[in-house]
């Protein structure tokens, strides 16, 4: 109790510049949201500095998350984006536009504590933008979220890097990666994406749903050749799809299902608000995270644990260390193996049940976001004491 309380005491008047993205029902801008909202509870102060960026026109009309109390940077080229009918000049102007973007990022970052910038692409909150945001602004502790670690070149991504106080990242797969490209390891600390505490209401489970874009890195192919398999041994599946996705990505799915001959069996339902996102999952007989690639984390793995919902996963480094032994798991690109998998789960309610109870039980433990608020500002000090 001491040792909190110690912490407490020397936060108070910690303010801290959060750099991220600000659209919703995005995981970073979530992840941003609710690690924020954790913050202030514990008198931490925090600026919110934003820019438009491929997400002005991939999620246009979505509202901001943040409800205006932010501040909103731009370069003149912002408008070229990711506009699907931009010219090659435009698209170079607009990634060469995203250095100096770091440098307006800084100006607003000067009279903070703690810079702490939330990267995940490579556009507005990618390593270019980031290198003129650690090499030039007077904050004197930077922190970075690494949520996804493009290929970069390792040379330009070790210079970026070292300019840097401390890294937090969401799995020990992706700390690997991270210390291979030169990180220090005392610099790297492992938070996992939190989850929003939820009630569970006693909805009886009748879907089988599939939360994300349907798109081929998260499984989504191998899931209708699956559905595909099932269906010529005597079991109809039918799938419900839940997501912010684009137009074109919704042709190709369901092209693909057409193709798997299991296109009558797919029902597109578009996005959520965040109460029917819960209601659904816990509707949910039990649901996929199925990527072919390893992930540093994922909002529908937490929140398909918190909501007690079951989860098939793939074996790949992020998914295993969320759900531990209460997922179903089965290895990327074996339509015939997850065939079998969902067969084994609607076919075993008490199985179902078990897991549901297990992964909710598991997500109250480790993935509250004061929890996560309180390692984080544990990160905070620890740079401060350096």
């Amino acid at each position: 109790m001491q040792k909190n309380a110690d912490l407490d005491d020397a936060i108070k008047n910690l303010s801290v510049c959060m750099v991220t993205c600000w659209y919703h029902n995005i995981s970073m801008a979530n992840y941003s949201g609710n690690l924020i909202d954790a913050l202030m509870k514990r008198d931490v102060s925090v600026k919110v500095v934003t820019s438009h960026c491929v997400c002005k026109y991939k999620y246009r009309g979505s509202s901001s998350l943040f409800n205006g109390k932010y501040c909103l940077v731009t370069t003149p080229f912002d408008s070229y984006g990711d506009e699907p009918d931009r010219s090659r000049i435009q698209g170079i102007a607009y990634r060469a536009s995203r250095i100096p973007l770091g440098l307006r990022y800084a100006k607003q970052c000067r009279d903070s504590d703690i810079l702490h910038y939330q990267q995940t692409n490579e556009f507005s909150f990618g390593e270019l933008p980031l290198l003129t945001l650690l090499t030039q602004t007077k904050v004197p502790h930077k922190v970075v979220t690494v949520h996804n670690l493009t290929p970069y070149p390792i040379r330009l991504l070790y210079r970026v890097y070292q300019y840097a106080d401390a890294f937090i990242i969401h799995t020990e797969q992706q700390k690997d990666r991270m210390m291979q490209i030169g990180i220090p390891e005392d610099k790297i600390h492992v938070v996992f994406h939190g989850a929003q505490q939820v009630n569970l209401r006693g909805l009886v489970r009748t879907r089988v749903t599939f939360f994300g874009s349907p798109v081929k890195h998260k499984g989504f192919f191998n899931l209708l050749k699956a559905l595909q398999i099932l269906r010529d041994e005597g079991t109809k599946i039918n799938l419900e799809v839940y997501g912010i996705y684009g137009h074109e990505e919704e042709q190709t799915a369901k092209e693909e299902a057409r193709r798997n001959n299991v296109g009558d069996q797919i029902q597109w339902c578009g996005s959520l608000s965040e109460l029917e996102f819960d209601e659904k999952m816990q509707e949910s007989i039990f649901t996929f995270a199925i990527y072919i690639v390893p992930i540093s984390g994922s909002s529908i793995i937490t929140r398909s644990m918190m909501n007690g919902t079951p989860v098939i996963a793939t074996l790949l480094g992020g998914s295993t260390e969320y759900l531990g032994d209460t997922g179903m798991y089965v290895s990327p690109d074996d339509p015939a193996a997850l065939a079998v998998v969902i067969r084994s789960l609607l076919e075993n309610r008490r199985l179902r049940e078990d897991l549901g109870k297990k992964a909710r039980q598991r997500a109250l433990q480790y993935l509250s976001w004061d929890a996560i608020a309180e390692k984080t500002i544990r990160i905070y000090q620890s740079v401060i004491d350096t």
